[in-house]
């Protein structure tokens, strides 16, 4: 390419840049994590924002074209234009020439959800995780090669985890002890602060809930932390974990962070 030509191209892509600044965008608000080189945003996705849409792939749209709820299509879009708008910012290019690619789903969750994989962005250090619950939608990222996945749970979608049906499914036992004697009132909120902080490490790992809930084993208190592992889950010592603000009553997030490499 001439210099003339680098320039134009450098010109334009600075002016998507700044359009995409002004334009409105969903940029998700900083929400403050205990866990150091993790940025983590939050937005509302109560309808699905146009400018928002502006900033997806042809692919990001055919598979939201797919989704039959407005809720889910919402959420969707919202998610990939946050994580958009901060890979684009970490990068220095316009959010929509970020190239995120979906990532080959793991283990089992190959056959279960093909094409379903977490986006990426190949070639770099930068670790992305998208997650939503009713019209909340956070988006994690890490910048230095170590594996992040944060989750949250409420709102009109929390029924497919309360209930002490699912107790055995997610709970070791001293978990089941520990929520059986707290006061009634309060099991709900714990068992959502058990359950995300679990499905955060596992969608660390990129294989999701297609390893058992009882693989490993957290805290339910007020402090985060994974106390037992087995296979294929890293050493508890190597999970860092963390709550997060999810902003909304009712609701409760997590966040992990896996050693680069694992």
């Amino acid at each position: 390419m001439s210099p003339v030509g680098a320039t134009a191209g450098a010109a334009a892509a600075a002016t998507r840049v700044a359009a995409a600044t002004t334009a409105g965008v969903v940029t998700g608000t900083v929400v403050p994590v205990a866990l150091a080189g993790v940025e983590v945003r939050r937005a509302p996705a109560a309808a699905v924002d146009p400018a928002a849409l502006a900033l997806l792939s042809p692919a990001e749209r055919a598979r939201l074209g797919r989704l039959r709820r407005a809720a889910d299509r919402a959420r969707f879009a919202t998610g990939r234009a946050v994580a958009r708008r901060m890979l684009g910012a970490r990068l220095g290019v316009a959010p929509a020439d970020v190239p995120l690619v979906l990532a080959p789903t793991v283990g089992a969750a190959a056959a279960q959800r093909p094409g379903t994989g977490r986006p990426v962005l190949p070639g770099t250090p930068l670790r992305l995780s998208i997650a939503h619950a009713g019209d909340v939608v956070l988006v994690a990222l890490t910048d230095d090669g170590r594996a992040v996945g944060v989750d949250v749970e409420g709102g009109p979608d929390a029924a497919r985890v309360l209930g002490p049906e699912l107790w055995d499914a997610a709970c070791a036992p001293a978990e089941r002890a520990a929520l059986a004697a707290r006061p009634a009132a309060a099991r709900d909120d714990a068992f959502l602060a058990l359950w995300t902080r679990k499905e955060a490490v596992l969608k660390a790992t990129g294989r999701g809930l297609t390893v058992p809930m009882t693989a490993l084993t957290v805290t339910l208190g007020a402090r985060a932390r994974v106390t037992a592992t087995a296979a294929p889950l890293p050493p508890a010592d190597a999970v860092a974990l963390a709550d997060v603000d999810a902003g909304t009553p009712g609701y409760r997030a997590a966040v992990a962070v896996l050693p680069a490499g694992d």
